[in-house]
């Protein structure tokens, strides 16, 4: 493990009244550095207190550590998801799309102004390789969370379940070579342990029995990776695309479906699609009876979450979407750029369901799901250097 400092500077800002009865908690999400995607910078808003706090990681110091420690081409690889330990803490995982190699797991500490770095020999498994992308927290015990690492010898994926600090590791299970390449992400939903592959394994979702041992497979149609419990429903997203270099290739619409655990098995529900609907990153439960997504790169669905059909979308700002030949003028003449003004990926729900979150290059914005149009914005400060390209926000609690 290795310890970097970080750089902490507050903003004051104004947060209106509604906000702040809607938002209890600062709520996170991130920046790349053109000079290094790993040694981001962290954007946290503090509704309550009305300030902004960035998390600045990079400095030469900081990237002459990295280099001696895991060598240079990490540097490339951006952060994907962050998952919160407490009010001041949280784990950041990492997306190796350039290096393909990664195996880090961060923990930012703002008490400590210190980023950790962890990889799988700090944790005494030195045959594991690169971890999982998205991080999920047990919906039992807020103290502890799940990953899993793909073995070096690329033949398996092994599956832990963590405490929040990293001091403790249990094992859970081998998926006996299932999944040879890192999944996306794993989560625990009743008697259930699930974990979305990715790359050439999509479109499968691995189902791990706690009780029984017994592991099976969800085929889906689209490619899956994200997911979203909540009780004993999961929502499943499937991107549906590759990724080549910087780009992206969709292959399709995307897809969300929706899975009911019960006693003795896992019952799937429908699926939601649309055919202007693509790279469903992240989704999110606004209310027991409506989920909310993006389509890229602007496109904003709300679906009933009974019968998985569309309720309205939204353009933000304007339609970039045309109403015919979507995934050619994706594929062949929308320009793919990772400071894209109208990108949208990030999302999260407001304590009352009344408001979705989100950020484009300039300000954090706040669509009311009530009037059906974005009520605020508050701007926040982003230099030449850096840009927004946030996959997953998260609340600190």
């Amino acid at each position: 493990m290795i310890a970097l400092d970080v750089k902490i500077r507050k903003e004051d800002i104004k947060v209106s009244s509604a906000i702040k009865q809607s938002f209890h908690h600062p709520i996170v999400f991130y920046l790349l550095n053109k000079d290094s995607f790993y040694l981001c910078s962290f954007v946290i808003l503090d509704f309550q207190n009305e300030e902004i706090k960035y998390v600045e990681t990079f400095s030469e110091t900081n990237v002459e550590l990295i280099k001696n420690e895991y060598g240079a081409a990490i540097l490339k690889d951006p952060p994907h998801s962050v998952m919160t330990i407490t009010k001041n803490k949280f784990i950041n995982m990492i997306y190796p799309i350039i290096s393909k190699v990664n195996n880090t797991v961060r923990i930012v500490d703002l008490e400590k102004g210190k980023m950790e770095i962890y990889s799988p020999t700090d944790f005494g498994h030195d045959h594991l390789g690169r971890v999982n992308e998205t991080a999920t927290r047990d919906p039992d015990d807020p103290n502890s969370f799940y990953i899993c690492f793909t073995r070096k010898d690329e033949q398996s994926t092994e599956y832990y379940k963590f405490s929040s600090d990293l001091l403790k590791n249990e094992f859970l299970f081998d998926d006996q070579g299932i999944f040879k390449k890192s999944p996306h992400q794993i989560a625990r939903c009743k008697n259930y342990i699930l974990s979305t592959g990715f790359g050439e394994e999509e479109g499968k979702i691995l189902v791990y029995d706690i009780r029984s041992k017994d592991i099976s497979i969800i085929s889906t149609i689209a490619k899956t990776s994200h997911l979203e419990i909540s009780g004993n429903i999961v929502y499943y997203a499937s991107n549906n695309i590759k990724i080549e270099g910087a780009q992206v290739k969709f292959m399709g619409p995307a897809r969300i479906g929706k899975l009911k655990v019960e006693e003795n098995e896992i019952v799937q529900q429908g699926e939601f699609w649309n055919e202007s609907g693509f790279r469903f990153t992240s989704h999110k439960i606004l209310n027991p009876d409506v989920l909310v997504t993006f389509g890229f790169p602007n496109r904003m669905f709300f679906i009933d979450s009974t019968s998985m059909e569309m309720m309205f979308y939204y353009d933000i700002d304007k339609q970039i979407i045309p109403d015919i030949d979507q995934l050619h003028f994706l594929n062949e003449e929308y320009p793919q750029t990772l400071t894209d003004p109208f990108r949208y990926t990030a999302l999260e729900v407001s304590d009352d369901g009344k408001y979705i979150i989100f950020f484009n290059q300039t300000h954090i914005r706040f669509f009311n799901y009530y009037s059906r149009r974005i009520e605020f914005e508050i701007p926040y400060k982003i230099s030449k250097n850096h840009f927004q390209l946030s996959h997953h926000c998260d609340f600190l609690r």
